[in-house]
């Protein structure tokens, strides 16, 4: 048994039903486990993307959001942000101007031959214009994109995007307004 963390397992209404390890949840057909992905913005409105490490199992070398990861068993969603952000990025949460929940989507995408992802994914927003220092084992890339930059990299090359990148930049671009 691992003494890793353990994913929340939840329910079509994103209701948690329990508890599973990482490996469980991301094999086979994959185990419906909450996600959030979080969104950072400069002052310009040009959002901070990274590209994930070689070491990350699914989608390693593909650009995504700011930051994304899974809430655990025993810590709040808000305590596991912070931490993933200062690990991923270097940035520390109480930095960031309002950092806002704007919505929760579901999807389902595989990687082939490694796994996948089934997940109910938590959105939040907020701007941040301060000093970012990725962990290498983590982040191998980052930069700051205006949207229309965004949207031409992702028309042209989409399958160097994550899967939940792809769907979620569009629904927070939209959104934009409501973080202002």
């Amino acid at each position: 048994m691992s003494d890793a963390p353990r994913l929340l397992l939840v329910d079509g209404d994103d209701r948690v039903v329990g508890f599973e390890d990482a490996w469980t949840c991301h094999r086979d057909h994959g185990r419906l486990h909450r996600a959030f992905s979080v969104y950072l913005f400069d002052r310009d409105d040009r959002l901070l993307v990274q590209r994930r490490a070689a070491p990350k199992p699914l989608w390693p070398g593909h650009w995504s959001n700011s930051c994304c990861s899974h809430p655990v068993e025993d810590e709040a969603l808000e305590e596991t942000i912070a931490r993933r952000l200062a690990e991923e990025l270097g940035i520390d949460a109480g930095a960031i101007e309002r950092l806002d929940h704007l919505f929760v989507f579901r999807y389902h995408a595989r990687f082939e031959p490694v796994g996948l992802e089934y997940e109910s994914c938590h959105v939040f927003a907020g701007r941040y214009d301060g000093p970012v220092k990725p962990d290498a084992a983590e982040v191998d890339g980052w930069r700051f994109l205006s949207r229309d930059a965004l949207d031409r990299e992702v028309a042209a090359a989409p399958y160097r995007f994550t899967p939940w990148f792809r769907y979620g930049y569009p629904l927070v671009f939209g959104r934009l307004a409501d973080v202002d």
